[in-house]
């Protein structure tokens, strides 16, 4: 038995109501506390229950088989997205060195002409290269370590966003370790946001109709 992800209507995690990092033992028993709660034997309006039943049942299937969720978790919208800067090795650094390179002055003239054109730099004025380094921060650590650090990663994706909230690379993975983290409404934000900012973004796309309350 293998997933044919165009059949997948909604996040089995959500379904559950469990994180994507929770254990097998914490599953089952999301499973078991839901099936009792929504069987239609034990429910007076079985027509209502017994979707939701089928709902619950489906979703157990697949995060309850180690394979099944193994390949779900690996379905290409699930991944980390690495910036084209990142990947050709531009941004690459040691995350975890103290040694910090000063920044470089501008020319005093150019700045001149700069304020004249366009005015003063306002506050939350977007920082690509920031965005950068905390995208490559976290992406390190996520590719690094388990999910004990998931909080850590998140951290640094939202460092990411703040600093470039049009960047889509900073805000997918953003969204992405919220999802990670069980903070589906959350994650929810990030992809409409994408998908503003980028309408032909499928993944993210998808995402939002994965985690929608209405399909």
């Amino acid at each position: 038995m293998s997933l044919n992800p165009m059949t997948i209507k909604k996040d089995f995690y959500k379904i559950l109501g469990v994180k994507p990092t929770d254990t097998a033992d914490s599953i089952k028993k999301a499973y078991h506390c839901l099936a009792k709660k929504y069987h239609p034997d034990l429910n007076r309006d079985r027509c209502a229950t017994q979707d939701r039943m089928k709902e619950i049942t489906s979703a157990y299937e697949v995060l309850g088989n180690s394979s099944l969720r193994k390949e779900y978790d690996h379905l290409s919208i699930f991944q980390w997205r690495v910036p084209p800067q990142i990947k050709s090795g531009m941004a690459y650094f040691e995350p975890f060195s103290k040694k910090k390179v000063p920044p470089k002055k501008e020319n005093a003239f150019l700045r001149k002409l700069r304020v004249m054109f366009l005015g003063p730099d306002k506050p939350g004025a977007r920082d690509s290269q920031s965005c950068i380094m905390y995208l490559s921060m976290g992406l390190t650590i996520a590719q690094s370590y388990d999910s004990s650090v998931s909080e850590e990663v998140e951290k640094h994706f939202e460092l990411a966003v703040t600093n470039d909230p049009e960047n889509v690379f900073a805000l997918y993975d953003y969204g992405l370790a919220l999802y990670k983290n069980g903070k589906f409404r959350e994650a929810q934000a990030q992809f409409a946001k994408i998908a503003q900012l980028s309408p032909r973004d499928g993944d993210s796309t998808r995402l939002l109709a994965l985690l929608s309350d209405n399909t």
